[in-house]
Parts: C-alpha cells; sequence; structure tokens
C-alpha cells in the first residue's frame, strides 16, 4: 500500500550514523514488487563494488556450484548445512568477498557450536583482507587463539569488531583481542568497538604495520605505545571518550622523541571530547585535532608539518590561543579542513602562505562577513567549500 512513508522511513535509517558505525558497508536498492533474489543480490553487488556482476542461475544442489574459490570450501559446507543446501549463499560469498581483485573475508562469530572462533583455525589460506564480527561471544584468550591467526602469514589486512553500544567495561576483551594476536606480516589493522579499559601490549610487535584504526572504544583510557611501530604511516583515533591525556606511555621506553614514528604521514584524532593534553605533541611529524578540551597551546603551532598532506583541525574557542607562524614555512599542505565556531569573524591570516593548498574548506565560521582579499594568494586552489558561514555576503574580487 503506497502512500504511508515506507520508503521515507527505510530511507532514514539506512541514513542513520548508527548503522555507519555497525555496518562496514550498505546500499540503497530499487526494486520492483516482485523480484527474484538472484537478481536482488546481483543489484547490491553491483553497487557496492561499482563492476558487473556475473551470478548463474540457482544450482539444484551443492555439486552444481561454480567458480567457488576452493578456500570457501569450508564456508561453503556451513552454509550449505544451515540453509538447507542451498548453494546460492556460498556464491554469493564469492562474489561478495572478491573486492577489487583482492580477497575479502568476513566471518562472523555465533552462538551455535559450528560458528565459533574456532572454525577460522581450520581456514589455513586466508589471505589478503579478513573482519571478525560479534567478538563478544568469544570467551577469552585460549577460545580466540583457537582462530589461528598467528598461522596466516598471507592476511595483510584484519578488522576485529564487537558489537555496539554501551555496555561495562569488560578486561575478558582485552584477553581476547591478545588472543587474536596477528602473524607479523599483518599491514592493516582496525579495532572497532572494543570495551576493556587497556589495549594488550602485544600490538606494539606488529613491525610491519603501516596503518592503524581504533575506532569506537569507549571504555578505553590509555593507549598502547604505538610510537615503537617502526612502519606505521597511517593512524585513526576516534571517539575514544575515555582518552584524557596522552602521555610517555603512547611513545614507550625511549627517549630520543625523534626515533617516533618515523614514517607517519597521516595522524587523525577526531571527536575525542575529553582529550585534555597530549604530551610532546610538536615532536610528531603530523597530527590532526578535532578534540575541542584540547588545550591548543600544548602543540607549538604547525612546527611537526614536515611531511603533511592533509589536515583536518578545530574547533578552536579562540584563534589566539594557538601559534600559526610556522604556517609560513609549510610547504606539503593539499587539503585542509579547518573547523571554527559560530561567534568567530576572521581568519589567521598565515593561511595565504599555504601556495600549494589544492583543497580549502571552512566550516561554521558565522561571523565572517567577506572573505580576506589574501585569498587571492592561494594560486593553487581548485576547491573552496564554505560550510555554515551565515553572514557571508561576498568573496573578494581575486578570489581563485
Amino acid at each position: 500500500m503506497g502512500g504511508l512513508g515506507k520508503t521515507v522511513l527505510a530511507k532514514s535509517v539506512c541514513n542513520n550514523t548508527k548503522i555507519d558505525e555497525n555496518f562496514g558497508i550498505k546500499s540503497w536498492v530499487f526494486v520492483a514488487r516482485e523480484i527474484k533474489i538472484v537478481e536482488l543480490f546481483k543489484l547490491i553487488l553491483e553497487l557496492l563494488t561499482r563492476t558487473k556482476v556475473e551470478v548463474d542461475e540457482y544450482a539444484e544442489r551443492e555439486g552444481n556450484c561454480k567458480r567457488v574459490p576452493k578456500e570457501l570450501e569450508a564456508i561453503k559446507k556451513q552454509n550449505l548445512r544451515r540453509c538447507d543446501g542451498l548453494p546460492l549463499v556460498a556464491k554469493l560469498f564469492g562474489g561478495l568477498l572478491l573486492n577489487n581483485g583482492k580477497e575479502r573475508w568476513q566471518y562472523i562469530v555465533g552462538e551455535k557450536n559450528d560458528c565459533g572462533i574456532e572454525e577460522l583455525g581450520t581456514l589455513k589460506y586466508l589471505k589478503e583482507l579478513l573482519e571478525i564480527r560479534n567478538l563478544g561471544l568469544v570467551k577469552g584468550k585460549e577460545a580466540a587463539k583457537q582462530a589461528k591467526l598467528f598461522e596466516k602469514p598471507d592476511l595483510s589486512s584484519l578488522a576485529f569488531k564487537w558489537k555496539s553500544g554501551d555496555r561495562e567495561s569488560d578486561n575478558c576483551e582485552k584477553d581476547v583481542l591478545e588472543g587474536l594476536q596477528p602473524h607479523q606480516n599483518l599491514q592493516t589493522l582496525e579495532i572497532r568497538h572494543f570495551m576493556s579499559t587497556k589495549f594488550p601490549q602485544c600490538l606494539i610487535n606488529l613491525s610491519k604495520l603501516v596503518e592503524l584504526r581504533i575506532q569506537f572504544c569507549k571504555k578505553c583510557s590509555e593507549l598502547p605505545s604505538l610510537g615503537q611501530l617502526p612502519s606505521l604511516k597511517c593512524l585513526y583515533l576516534t571517539k575514544l571518550d575515555d582518552i584524557r591525556y596522552v602521555g610517555n606511555e603512547f611513545y614507550g621506553s625511549s627517549t630520543r622523541r625523534q626515533k617516533f614514528f618515523p614514517p607517519l604521514k597521516e595522524l587523525w584524532v577526531e571527536y575525542m571530547r575529553n582529550l585534555v593534553e597530549w604530551k610532546d605533541a610538536d615532536q610528531l611529524r603530523s597530527k590532526i585535532v578535532e578534540c575541542p578540551k584540547l588545550i591548543p597551546y600544548r602543540f607549538n603551532g604547525f612546527a611537526f608539518a614536515t611531511s603533511l598532506r592533509t589536515l583536518r583541525i578545530g574547533p578552536f574557542f579562540s584563534m589566539d590561543d594557538f601559534d600559526w607562524s610556522s604556517l609560513v614555512s609549510a610547504s606539503t599542505f593539499h587539503e585542509l579542513y579547518f573547523q571554527g565556531l559560530p561567534h568567530m569573524n576572521s581568519l589567521p591570516h598565515q593561511l595565504q602562505y599555504l601556495t600549494t593548498l589544492n583543497s580549502l574548506k571552512l566550516d561554521n565560521f558565522g561571523g565572517i562577513e567577506v572573505l580576506p582579499d589574501w585569498i587571492g594568494n592561494l594560486v593553487s586552489l581548485e576547491t573552496l567549500e564554505l560550510l555554515f558561514c551565515e553572514k557571508l555576503q561576498s568573496l573578494p574580487s581575486e578570489a581563485p
């Protein structure tokens, strides 16, 4: 029955931010009133992969299932049992997990005996990308060890995800994360909705780790010694609500600050609303901040920005508390997202020296009426985006 608002309701659910927090991917598909399940999945996969997807018609029994990679056989047999022999499930697994030429595996821990974390231990040839969800059902370190991730040298990327939602801090989750110790070859790691107060120090043993994402770990109050990771290039810290201070424990035992994060190119620190102090932050090569309680002068301006290309910074309660002078010598910036507050009516004039800047986004400078003439000095600027600048009346005549 039309006209009841079903589509509007469904779309509002799809666009809800909590959906993004709990699901790695999502898609919105319009279908006819009657559609074959194969065609529905084909539409979804084409939207997600942005490539043409070929899906066979229904195979009658397991023996007719074609083009399933041999590594999927164990998962296929489990799914056949749970789905009364329907081989389509295994075929769709193959189509979804082969993403842009890379194998992307996803395992959801269940409560039944044949859905436990130990099932991963039997899959010796997993490679490239693996995402493990629902880790709250894993009971301790020894159970987690049965996944045998340390025996899977071909896995280059791992994602560990617990269920979202408020719950009490559980140090069992720390034991589980320790038991999931991956092989030394791992290059990318994501940890999401982990609720122990501390991370296991075994994370610093991943000497080849290039990218680390720690997100929505709301009960964590202390970071591991990430400064000891010799290959780390990208570090993303998002919504770690209980982190208030970042001190010596973050850097480790060494006192030679120049040894920390030698190849680091990007450091994103987002939505950490209670972060007040970051010790020796000016010794880092790069830093990106969106933490309103953080005392700006502790960063000593942009002295750290020796190789930073992309920066998202703000909001600041007062521009005067920050040292902008080092922007004069900054020569690597390409993208800048600058967030202000509704009362702010000016920009730091040192921004005019960012002559390599390609993209500038100004957000929530509610008091600015006219952009300064020196915007014209940004000779490389290709994109200028203005958000929530309600009083802005005109652009300077010399703007690029």
